[in-house]
């Protein structure tokens, strides 16, 4: 809930829904995750949520693999920028939900009675994750992300001949191969190799991108740790003026105008 935009953006790339009814399923799923998690805290309806959430835990380690497999997405999508899992964590932590589950059921001896209060906590979870959600669709409530304004640029990031130890600007632009968007910066980072007083640009992509060769052999191309490149940013295309090693600025999805 503190950026919703990565987790609607999965959903997108894995394809399984029409692009317009992407972003509304990746909210609802949000919510509802919110409030079964809830309502199981509370014990209200545990008998009959436990069961439905094995099988769709299953249900999504499935999807998850295919996904990740067919290379549509990197990741379960789960955690955000904050926590990069591989596909074999993500199902170990999925069969441990799994069996807390089951262990949950195998005990479960009552169910307790439904309070009025609960369900009023649950519905009161549901608002406020909406509001949540729709806070964060474009830019995240708290930015964790390392890459910001007036700090150092480190160069364990990236092993950059065209950034580490050179003084002077460069405009360092994360970008994936599946990026409509960022294939549109192309005129204008083109536009900044011919004019003078100009930052140099460097894009930079996590490794393992693909069709890289569609892109102008004049302009620097990088790879980074994909791991990484999701932990510094969170959406593509992202731009850092980097100068003498300090990151000076920072644009997300809008190409800096100064240099249009």
């Amino acid at each position: 809930m503190l950026y919703s935009r990565p987790f609607i953006a999965h959903v997108r790339n894995l394809g399984i829904l029409p692009h317009s009814l992407s972003e509304v399923a990746a909210s609802l799923f949000i919510q509802l995750e919110c409030g079964i998690g809830t309502a199981l805290v509370l014990s209200i309806f545990t008998a009959e949520l436990i069961p439905i959430l094995i099988g769709l835990i299953l249900i999504l380690s499935i999807l998850s693999a295919w996904g990740v497999i067919s290379g549509r997405v990197e990741d379960c999508g789960c955690y955000g920028g904050w926590l990069n899992l591989t596909l074999g964590q993500s199902l170990g932590l999925n069969f441990l939900y799994l069996l807390l589950l089951v262990i949950g059921w195998w005990t479960l001896e009552t169910t307790p009675p439904v309070l009025m209060w609960k369900v009023w906590i649950i519905l009161g979870i549901f608002i406020l994750c909406n509001f949540l959600i729709r806070r964060s669709a474009n830019s995240p409530l708290i930015d964790m992300s390392p890459v910001q304004q007036g700090r150092k640029w480190r160069a364990e990031w990236l092993e950059s001949k065209e950034l580490n130890g050179t003084p002077g600007s460069r405009l360092v632009i994360f970008m994936t191969s599946r990026c409509q968007l960022c294939k549109r910066w192309e005129p204008y980072i083109l536009n900044l190799l011919d004019q003078e007083n100009m930052p140099l640009p460097l894009l930079v992509f996590p490794d393992g991108a693909e069709d890289l060769t569609v892109w102008d052999e004049k302009i620097p191309l990088e790879k980074m740790n994909p791991r990484l490149f999701r932990y510094l940013i969170y959406q593509t295309p992202t731009a850092v003026l980097v100068r003498n090693g300090v990151i000076e600025t920072k644009w997300v999805a809008h190409f800096p105008e100064e240099y249009i």
